[in-house]
């Protein structure tokens, strides 16, 4: 029931869900592109797919706001593979609380205790064959990053899920390793994924569809260099820390794209956003070189650059912050109490909804010096967060 707790405040941030829908968005909407490009490249996949494909989201967005309505009526999913990796739904329920009457119903309203499952209506495609429902599921889930994994990625999951606190450490598997793939299928890595190869060697129309997804995401990290070099999409910026705040306090904004005179944030927008961060940074890479860089240099700094965009992301954060503070403890052994109390007090402080955190920001938009798990809890707390001192930059301005 803790756990249930703690997943579901990690998710309450209304941003979370903003970003999820604009991401899915633009996945269904380049899957469309990506079919028309297929079609030009070979003739197993027809002129008409891409409209039909069309068609198909358009009609097929009624029943997804149906069975929407039903798993929030219900709390439980059509599909068994979702994007929240638990292995229970629903623990927090009168029979494991042991109540009854209205604190029982009070305890099932909290935890959604589901209904036997209704069986699955089709609507608008009566009795479809087998291979049909079959793909339709795949495509499915392939976009909405929910697939499962291969070989090694189940292999990292029964580890995860066996390690004590394995969960907590990395409550984010599946999905994020997902998008990355979709990414790197989209870059001119493609060829060294065994995916690609795959579909190569099967041709037809999957052979066309790989084709297309290499050519039109490389086409998209071509443009994005050059607007990065104009300025218009930055990547991770300076690794010098007082070069990057003299820079901040200029207005720029890491991973972002400038839209007039403001910089919006793409370093959330999955995985399109991925693919046009590899390609800023990239090009920041370049553009830092020395006359005097080796190639093998360069591809080392943009591959270590790559790598920390990955895991910098919400996904990864956590296991990434693990790894880190355990480095450090093994580095500095007179350190070691210091640098794991900071990582327990972090993870300690998400315990209060992201929800609850977002709605403090826009109270108050100033980043707050902390001290401990108080503080920590405190600078997520409306009202709260401005009895802490806040953090200035080097001209003694609060930093927001």
């Amino acid at each position: 029931m803790l756990y249930e707790i703690w997943i579901n405040a990690l998710l309450s941030n209304p941003a979370t869900h903003a970003v999820n829908m604009i991401s899915n968005a633009t996945v269904v909407v380049s899957s469309v592109i990506e079919r028309k490009v297929a079609s030009w490249i070979g003739s197993d996949v027809a002129a008409g797919e891409a409209s039909a494909q069309m068609k198909g989201i358009v009609e097929g967005a009624r029943d997804g706001w149906k069975l929407a309505a039903k798993a929030l009526r219900t709390g439980e999913s059509t599909d068994p593979l979702t994007k929240l990796e638990v292995q229970h739904r629903s623990s927090i329920s009168a029979a494991n609380l042991e109540l009854s009457g209205g604190l029982g119903r009070a305890a099932n309203y909290i935890g959604l205790e589901p209904e036997a499952f209704a069986k699955r209506v089709q609507e608008i495609l009566d009795n479809p064959p087998a291979n049909i429902r079959l793909a339709s599921t795949d495509a499915a889930r392939y976009q909405t990053f929910t697939n499962p994994l291969g070989d090694a990625g189940q292999s990292l999951q029964k580890i995860r899920d066996q390690v004590p606190f394995g969960r907590l450490i990395v409550p984010f598997l599946r999905t994020p390793v997902n998008v990355a793939k979709y990414a790197m299928q989209r870059t001119p890595l493609a060829p060294l994924m065994p995916t690609f190869r795959a579909d190569m060697v099967a041709g037809g129309a999957r052979k066309d569809l790989a084709l297309a997804r290499l050519a039109l995401g490389s086409t998209t990290m071509a443009i994005t260099a050059g607007m990065a070099q104009q300025g218009y999409i930055t990547g991770n910026g300076p690794v010098n820390y007082d070069a990057r705040r003299i820079l901040e306090m200029s207005g720029w904004k890491p991973n972002s794209i400038l839209l007039g005179d403001t910089y919006y944030s793409i370093s959330r927008l999955d995985p399109i956003g991925n693919i046009l961060m590899m390609s800023a940074n990239v090009t920041e890479i370049i553009g830092q070189a020395s006359d005097e860089a080796e190639a093998l240099d360069i591809a080392t700094a943009a591959t270590i650059s790559v790598a920390n965009s990955l895991t910098s992301k919400t996904w990864f954060r956590g296991f990434s912050e693990f790894l880190e503070a355990y480095a450090s403890a093994s580095a500095d052994p007179e350190n070691k109490q210091n640098v794991v109390i900071k990582w327990l007090e972090r993870m300690g402080a998400s315990a209060i909804p992201a929800g609850v955190a977002a709605y403090t920001r826009t109270q108050d938009s100033t980043i707050r010096l902390t001290d401990g798990l108080v503080d920590k809890v405190k600078a997520r707390l409306p009202n709260y967060s401005k009895d802490l001192p806040p953090r200035r930059n080097m001209f003694g301005e609060p930093i927001v």
